[in-house]
């Protein structure tokens, strides 16, 4: 979560997709496994859980304000 949440720091608004390359890169990973992208899959879903992030109404995730 935290890699997700360093990488919309840096942008101010991403689609799902490119937020998990972004957070996977992040943390080293070179390719996107489907493993990789369930794990950052998860961290997004959880992090919107518990309030962190917040998805817009086109769909996109941004840090909660």
């Amino acid at each position: 979560m935290n890699a997700l949440c360093a990488a919309l720091g840096e942008q101010f608004c991403l689609p799902e997709e490119d937020l998990i390359r972004g957070a996977a890169k992040k943390m080293g990973f070179v390719r996107m496994t489907a493993a990789v992208s369930a794990l950052f899959s998860e961290a997004s879903a959880r992090a919107e859980r518990e309030g962190r992030i917040r998805r817009t109404d086109n769909g996109n995730l941004m840090m909660k304000e």
